[in-house]
């Protein structure tokens, strides 16, 4: 007899399944005025935040209807209470590190503030501060420092097996994984504007023939508009991607497609930010023996530029778009300790010759 398998339960419930009153209260701290203005400090969030915060708030909901139902009917600034609180910590702790959980509470907080700004909120205020410290206190992974060029090479290698001894296109997935490998290293946008570029929208084409890349202010997380210039050096394997891979992708749907997107899938359909973050972890995890998650190739783009340019590091931060050198820095303290050890160990070699 055939097993069927059972989907696993998600961990933060899903939208449509929050009492309405959460629903409605969700659709007030998100609404905008007449004009477009944010009407609270969570409206004012980018949708990319915003849909994070919604995942920590549904996590908060699935802990009250499994563990403390009598609470669940309660409105929705209501329950938020000391001792749940301390009780939900405590369960997300069996699943999450410590900085995760800081990270989450401080997004309930603000929640909460703008569910009802006329209760006093200092005691949850002291339990996120608490958490922050505890969390900034913890030493951090050590995170393996890859060089932009040794992920633009891998990109380069996928694209040049794509093509058969012949010439010919053989593997059109490959030239796109490779492409993607190449642009995202060289332009470090975050994952979800870069996996939905739009053909004609975010990726132009000049009178000159020079790809540039755009971004309306509301599609970032920095509420900043965003350009890019796409280096002459990619130009042309985004030319051939754009001329002859994707729409040898695009033949493989069931059904002619009138997409724009940039990026296609196997089946011949656009490729959400999910399914992007899985391939370039895939490839990298090949090419480098563990995978790269899309965040982390911002950290090798500024360690990258740090370590080429360390009499310009200060300019790190506009390669990230961080308004501040301080968020850039630890990028930078990260690239100057490579760089040690890297001097460190040619010093030794040429030592070890000399004996």
């Amino acid at each position: 007899m055939r097993s069927t398998a059972v989907a696993p339960r998600p961990l933060s419930l899903p939208f449509n399944q929050w009492p309405e009153s959460d629903q409605r209260a969700w659709a007030e701290i998100t609404a905008l005025d007449l004009l477009g203005i944010p009407l609270t400090r969570v409206a004012s969030w980018s949708p990319g935040t915003q849909q994070l915060a919604k995942r920590d708030y549904g996590a908060w909901l699935r802990f009250l209807a499994e563990r403390r139902a009598a609470f669940y009917e309660n409105p929705p600034a209501t329950r938020f209470q000391r001792d749940l609180m301390v009780e939900f910590i405590r369960a997300e702790q069996q699943r999450l590190n410590n900085r995760s959980i800081a990270l989450r509470l401080a997004c309930l907080f603000r929640i909460a503030i703008n569910l009802d700004p006329t209760l006093d909120w200092s005691w949850f205020r002291d339990i996120v501060n608490r958490a922050c410290r505890h969390a900034a206190s913890l030493p951090r992974p050590i995170k393996p420092l890859y060089s932009a060029r040794s992920v633009i090479a891998a990109g380069q290698k996928l694209i040049d097996d794509s093509y058969g001894l012949d010439g010919t296109l053989v593997d059109p997935v490959a030239f796109r994984d490779g492409l993607i490998l190449m642009l995202l290293t060289a332009m470090p946008v975050r994952i979800t504007p870069f996996s939905a570029i739009d053909i004609g929208k975010h990726l132009r084409q000049g009178d000159n023939g020079q790809w540039t890349l755009h971004w309306a202010p509301e599609e970032t997380k920095t509420r900043h508009a965003d350009f890019w210039t796409i280096p002459p050096a990619l130009a042309s394997a985004l030319d051939a991607y754009l001329a002859h891979v994707r729409p040898a992708l695009l033949t493989r749907s069931s059904r002619p497609t009138s997409s724009s997107k940039l990026w296609i899938g196997m089946s011949g359909s656009p490729i959400g930010t999910q399914t992007l973050r899985k391939i370039i972890k895939l490839r990298t995890a090949t090419a480098f023996g563990r995978p790269i998650n899309p965040h982390l190739f911002r950290t090798v783009a500024a360690s990258s530029y740090v370590i080429d340019h360390t009499d310009r590091a200060i300019e790190a931060a506009g390669v990230l778009g961080h308004a501040s050198f301080r968020t850039t820095e630890m990028y930078y303290l990260s690239s100057r300790r490579h760089t040690a050890i890297t001097r460190a160990h040619v010093t030794l070699a040429h030592l070890r010759t000399r004996r």
